[in-house]
């Protein structure tokens, strides 16, 4: 199996893979902070880098031995999820709203979209199937908090929650074609 993670170089981080036996640094040595690496199931890796301006952070996904695309996407940290056939969600800050909000993005084929565009509510940490359904934490006008799900461009409302735990488990029930994979 392929193992990815974030481990320490010559001049501070790097992104190593474990692959067949053998292991590989698949990012830059240049002294600059990398995280959340994720390895998909068909190979694709992907992870976070600080810019080289060191006031944003890139999303950099590899595959079939190097990288093949980096997205400036952030000027604050993001937390890039990803599902099999390679499409990748994050949030960020929207950089055009002032109080502070969060919003869902998502990056495949080359194209970023914009899943949320409601500024006066908050989006955090989306996750997305193998069939594509991207679900997230966002807060309501009342400030509530609640699970949405995003599926060929339809954003639903798929529960309130609590604060002391979320089980998969709801989620699978009340979202019949979500698998209850959360990736």
């Amino acid at each position: 199996g392929q193992i990815v993670w974030v481990g320490e170089s010559t001049n501070g981080t790097a992104i190593y893979l474990f692959d067949d036996g053998n292991v590989k640094k698949i990012s830059s040595d240049d002294g600059r902070y990398y995280s959340w690496p994720q390895i998909s199931d068909s190979g694709q890796i992907i992870w976070v880098e600080l810019n080289d301006d060191r006031e944003g952070y890139d999303l950099h996904i590899y595959k079939d031995g190097s990288i093949t695309d980096t997205v400036g996407t952030a000027d604050t940290y993001l937390i890039p999820r990803q599902n099999a056939s390679g499409t990748v969600v994050w949030h960020q800050l929207i950089k055009e709203d002032t109080g502070g909000r969060w919003g869902i993005y998502s990056f495949d084929s080359g194209t970023i979209t914009e899943i949320t565009s409601s500024p006066q509510h908050g989006y955090a940490f989306p996750q997305i199937s193998d069939s594509g359904k991207i679900i997230w934490f966002g807060t309501d006008d009342a400030g509530g908090l609640h699970v949405y799900a995003s599926e060929d461009g339809t954003i639903i409302q798929v529960s309130d929650i609590s604060l002391k735990h979320l089980p998969v488990s709801e989620l699978a029930e009340e979202g019949a074609e979500f698998d209850g994979n959360i990736n």
